[in-house]
C-alpha cells in the first residue's frame, strides 16, 4: 500500500499548515510502499530537504504589530527562545519571532506524529483486514 493509497479521513486536521504536511509528506512517500513508520526516521527524510523548516518559517509573523499580539498570550516561548540561545534577547521582535520558531517547531512535531501514528494504524488496520481474508 502507497501513501497515495490510504484512507486518510481518519486524520483530524487542526492546524492551516496541515495540508501543507500533507502535501509534504506526499511529496517524499507518495509512490512508497507504506509497512509501519518510525516517527524520527519521517521527520529526517522531511527536512532532508528543509520542507519542515518551510512550514514553520511560513507562519512566522513578519509584521511587528502581529508578533506583539501573538507575545501576549504566548509569552513563555520568548523567553525560551532566550534560555535556549535562539536570540540574545536584544531585539524584541526577534526574540518574539524566535519564540514563534519553537512554537511552530513544536506545533508541526506534534502534527507529524499525530499523521505518522494515523498512518500506522491505517496501514495495520489493512494488513489484519488481509491476513483474515
Amino acid at each position: 500500500m502507497t501513501f497515495d493509497e490510504l484512507d486518510l479521513k481518519k486524520h483530524k486536521k487542526t492546524k492551516d499548515y496541515d495540508t501543507d504536511l500533507l502535501s509534504l509528506f506526499a511529496q517524499y512517500y507518495g509512490d512508497d510502499e507504506i509497512e509501519t513508520l518510525d516517527f524520527h526516521e519521517v521527520g529526517e527524510r522531511l527536512d532532508y530537504s528543509g520542507g519542515l523548516h518551510e512550514l514553520i518559517d511560513g507562519n512566522i509573523e513578519i509584521y511587528n504589530y502581529e508578533l506583539r499580539k501573538w507575545a501576549v498570550e504566548n509569552y513563555e516561548y520568548v523567553e525560551d527562545a532566550i534560555s535556549e540561545g535562539l536570540s540574545d534577547g536584544t531585539d524584541f521582535h526577534q526574540s518574539i519571532q524566535s519564540g514563534q520558531y519553537l512554537f511552530y517547531s513544536q506545533q508541526v512535531g506534534k502534527e507529524l506524529e499525530q499523521l505518522v501514528d494515523d498512518i500506522n494504524e491505517i496501514v495495520e488496520a489493512e494488513i489484519e483486514k488481509g491476513e483474515e481474508e
